[in-house]
């Protein structure tokens, strides 16, 4: 069985950056925020396994910079994307809706 899903995703953390080995040593934090979608895929394997690849692709909506010795040496990049697969096991069959079990039992 084949099921493709899309949904919106949004991200929102913190970025922190530390140096060492440079004077005066320099600790700074910045808002990490992301915007953008996932796309997934399910494929039913067997009763107990299913097998879940997907997809997201997110823009930075604040972009930082780090510079050391005035100079910038890293930059959040516009868009980031990861890409990753899931694993579901389920114990034992699942069971139907309460309607179904209720005209089951008449």
């Amino acid at each position: 069985v084949l099921a493709l899903r899309a949904c919106a995703l949004g991200e929102a953390g913190a970025l922190r950056v530390t140096s060492e080995g440079l004077t005066p040593a320099v600790q700074e934090s910045a808002v990490l925020a992301n915007l953008g979608g996932r796309v997934v895929a399910h494929f039913q394997v067997w009763d107990y396994l299913a097998v879940r690849p997907f997809l997201d692709v997110t823009a930075s909506l604040a972009r930082t910079s780090v510079r050391a010795d005035g100079a910038v040496v890293w930059t959040t990049p516009p868009a980031m994307g990861t890409l990753g697969v899931v694993l579901s096991l389920t114990s034992g069959r699942t069971s139907g809706s309460a309607s179904a079990k209720a005209s089951e039992a008449n």
